[in-house]
């Protein structure tokens, strides 16, 4: 009986300790030629966005898995030769019309019509190679496409896979750890955006609190809490859409997510967040203002691996 208390009282105190611990989150991990590192992300999108009364439904769910190596490493610089190493998509868009596609079987027949162009870009996509270039901070300093990628991309879908735009969330991602030593039940706050392609942002204001430390997948990893304070969305003027945003009061009420921080690794390891969107709009189309509705729920998930 006492050695059985002696026991439980040990677990608690490890427990306790864990929890209660302090932790220095920065982005600092380690890296060394021959290192394949892999990140899954999968997103679920569901939306509707009422215009003058009309529902316009449309989905997503997606699956992608990077695949990166590393080719040469030093204090001030690492280089990666990345591509895709699986890449499922499925959209559900209006009028009951649904496009698959699985980079398993590339080839498949490619439909008529606009679908066509938005195949043609996730075979493109699902074949791409390119080299990433990280600096001394382990930030994403270049991305450089291999052959004529860039070129073949149809216009529509260019802005998704620009350099500058993937730099700028990889980096963003990485900014939202404090850099510093920190305290359970401390909290900071980032101005993050997504963009969503043809000159669609949503701007967030998220809010992070440090919840302790746990073990999860067998390391002892930091756990950060997630909230979205508010939401804004607009369309870049001369953008590919022929619409623009004459105002937007929408709520991310109940918007949470997470993620965990290797300790030991120095790094992001894995995220969840599910977003919920609602709230009016007023869309402008050939001068003329759209009263409208979004309600839009998005669950989005990355886990970064090593071999």
């Amino acid at each position: 009986m006492v050695r059985l208390l002696l026991s439980s009282l040990f677990v608690l105190s490890c427990s306790s300790s864990l929890l209660y611990a302090d932790a220095k989150l920065v982005h600092a991990p380690s890296y060394k030629a021959g290192d394949v590192i892999k990140t899954e992300v999968e997103i679920e999108v569901n939306q509707t966005l009422t215009i003058a009364g009309m529902d316009i439904e449309t989905g997503t769910n997606n699956f992608i898995v990077t695949e990166e190596k590393v080719t040469a490493a030093s204090a001030d610089k690492v280089t990666l030769d990345s591509k895709l190493s699986s890449m499922q998509m499925e959209l559900s868009l209006p009028g009951g019309v649904n496009l698959n596609f699985d980079s398993g079987n590339p080839d498949a027949e490619t439909p008529a019509g606009p679908l066509a162009e938005v195949v043609k870009f996730f075979k493109l996509l699902s074949k791409a190679k390119w080299t990433t270039t990280l600096d001394g901070d382990r930030k994403l300093a270049n991305v450089e496409y291999e052959e004529s990628f860039l070129s073949e991309v149809p216009e529509m879908f260019k802005s998704q896979v620009s350099p500058e735009k993937v730099k700028k969330e990889a980096n963003a991602a990485i900014a939202r750890l404090p850099g510093k030593k920190i305290a359970v039940g401390d909290k900071w706050d980032r101005n993050e955006e997504s963009s969503l392609g043809q000159g669609q942002t949503f701007f967030f204001a998220r809010e992070f609190e440090y919840l302790g430390n746990e073990e999860h997948n067998g390391k002892e990893m930091a756990k950060i809490g997630i909230t979205v304070k508010s939401v804004k969305y607009d369309v870049a003027a001369g953008g590919a859409l022929p619409l623009q945003v004459k105002s937007s009061e929408l709520k991310a009420d109940g918007s949470t997510g997470m993620f965990w921080y290797d300790i030991a690794a120095k790094r992001i390891a894995e995220t969840t967040e599910t977003l919920k969107i609602t709230g009016d709009l007023v869309l402008v189309a050939n001068g003329q203002e759209l009263p409208s509705e979004l309600d839009l729920t998005m669950k989005i998930s990355s886990k970064t691996m090593r071999d």
